[in-house]
């Protein structure tokens, strides 16, 4: 299909998924469906300016990442750990397919992969009337399935995880904290119901190791995965914003806490619309240049325009050929020429030798390769075409 068909596609999918993971949380978490428009306006809109990065759920930058993994996973995940160990869901049927959903999860996004392994080791440990052997049996399939897809052929899984760090700036997962998180303020007061009924669930739990971890991370270890884990605190968070709602109507908390969360929605939806439908018109944003090179022209016309320019690309490029270019026009190929970049201004930890790939990239724009170095670098990287703006030499 024209990636202009899929793309949006793919997206519309992935927000429908969202929404049946808004059911099933509310009908299996929540324990009452009707939460379930509650649980999905809060997902999307219960965020102020939230970080710039596509594992990040906001609707405002729903015309960019709803087509990204991202949000196959987290959607899936949340089915999963809902579902999961649930009295009509421990049929060593549902638990084989648990485990290969989590697995499939774990190997299209590793980040929340790792979440929903936390999330279901912790429920499968607070199973009150799970008999012995059968949560055994379920820690089996959990861990088979876990095993299994370090064996996936399609890229080195284990080797992903044993590499070192890679480019990441692990403190922008803390900046502006405290307004970054004032929406989930309304998260309180159904954190605190937990505590004076001792009704602490396994979602509860999930948020304090979770917040743990981040917290350790900022103090110790300053590891990127971990200061990632904000993601899934903020979706534990927005759990319990709902569950406040849902107090608040069923009239265990006062009815002020449903008045405030219908006042929060005009305050913070009217900047998410903005930046939604700029995205969708001019993501300008995507396109700023970064490591050293020079600015980019993406930066003029609207996303159809810069599609159709670097489309006719695409008749002279094969989809295996190799095309060193700037790093934010690198961004753009794959999409819209089918071409395989040389180097990308994000950072991949499956790409092992990114910072060679970036630094030799910006070497030859900066024009310090002299010809026999260059020749090494579009011999070593397999590059088979160059592509310059008309203002480059």
């Amino acid at each position: 299909l024209h990636p202009i068909i899929l793309s949006p596609a793919i997206g519309s999918f992935n927000l429908g998924l969202c929404g049946v993971a808004a059911s099933v949380v509310a009908t299996r978490v929540l324990g009452d469906r009707r939460m379930a428009l509650v649980i999905f306006i809060t997902l999307l809109f219960f965020w102020l300016q939230p970080w710039r990065w596509s594992g990040f759920y906001s609707f405002g930058f729903l015309p960019t990442t709803a087509v990204y993994p991202f949000w196959f996973t987290i959607s899936t995940a949340l089915i999963v750990l809902s579902l999961y160990l649930d009295t009509e869901f421990r049929s060593a049927v549902w638990l084989a397919v648990f485990s290969l959903l989590s697995a499939i999860v774990f190997l299209v996004h590793p980040l929340t992969g790792i979440f929903l392994y936390l999330v279901l080791g912790i429920k499968l440990t607070m199973c009150r009337d799970c008999p012995w052997h059968q949560r055994m049996t379920a820690a089996a399939f959990l861990a088979t399935g876990g095993l299994l897809s370090l064996l996936w052929p399609g890229f080195p899984v284990w080797g992903a995880i044993v590499a070192g760090p890679f480019e990441f700036n692990a403190d922008y997962f803390y900046e502006n904290l405290a307004v970054r998180m004032a929406p989930m303020l309304l998260a309180i007061p159904a954190l605190m119901y937990s505590i004076s009924k001792r009704k602490t669930d396994f979602l509860f739990v999930s948020l304090i190791i979770l917040v743990g971890l981040y917290v350790a991370n900022f103090l110790f270890l300053q590891m990127a995965p971990f200061a990632r884990m904000i993601t899934y605190i903020i979706l534990c968070l927005h759990i319990f914003v709902a569950r406040t709602f849902q107090l608040s109507a069923g009239r265990s908390l006062g009815p002020m806490w449903i008045i405030l969360y219908i006042a929060v929605i005009p305050v913070v939806a009217p900047a998410l619309i903005s930046q939604s439908v700029d995205r969708l018109m001019v993501d300008r944003e995507s396109y700023q240049p970064s490591g050293g090179f020079e600015q980019s022209t993406l930066d003029s016309g609207s996303n159809w325009q810069i599609y159709r320019r670097f489309r006719t690309l695409a008749p002279l490029i094969d989809r295996t050929e190799v095309v060193l270019a700037d790093q934010v026009e690198s961004w753009v190929l794959p999409l819209t020429a089918g071409a395989r970049p040389m180097s990308v201004a994000h950072a991949n930890p499956f790409i092992r030798d990114y910072p060679e790939r970036k630094e030799a990239a910006r070497a030859f724009f900066a024009g310090e390769l002299n010809p026999e170095e260059l020749g090494k670098m579009l011999d070593r990287f397999g590059v088979t075409h160059v592509l310059l703006r008309q203002t480059q030499k």
